[in-house]
């Protein structure tokens, strides 16, 4: 059976490279699949490294630090919910340089299997 869910806001496919940060260290790094004005979905982390509810950072070279919560945690990565949703001109920005690939972001890529 499937089962319609309606989002908040329109999210976009985008492949690259971020920071996580949890309780002011570092938490790891993984891989920005999709992103909307009020989240996003990183990949290739570890299940166990991220329960819901944790407070979570996250940067991506180039653009500022976003904060979030954990909202669900699986096998395919995490969903981050942003403290404050972004503005359009910032993910217009953020989508223009997750898009661009820059010759160390494609070998990082090339690890990832993307």
């Amino acid at each position: 059976m499937s089962v319609l869910a309606i989002r908040a806001h329109e999210r976009f496919g985008v492949y690259r490279r971020v920071f996580l940060r949890k309780n002011r260290t570092c938490a790891g790094v993984g891989l920005l699949i999709q992103q909307s004005l009020g989240g996003c979905r990183v990949g290739s982390l570890e299940e166990s490294e991220f329960c819901k509810g944790d407070q979570v950072n996250f940067w991506i070279e180039g653009h500022g630090r976003i904060a979030g919560e954990v909202c669900w945690s699986g096998s395919h990565g995490v969903g981050l919910c942003f403290d404050q949703p972004l503005e359009q001109g910032d993910l217009l920005h953020l989508s223009e340089l997750v898009r661009s690939e820059p010759e160390a972001e494609a070998q990082v890529l090339r690890l990832f299997g993307t």
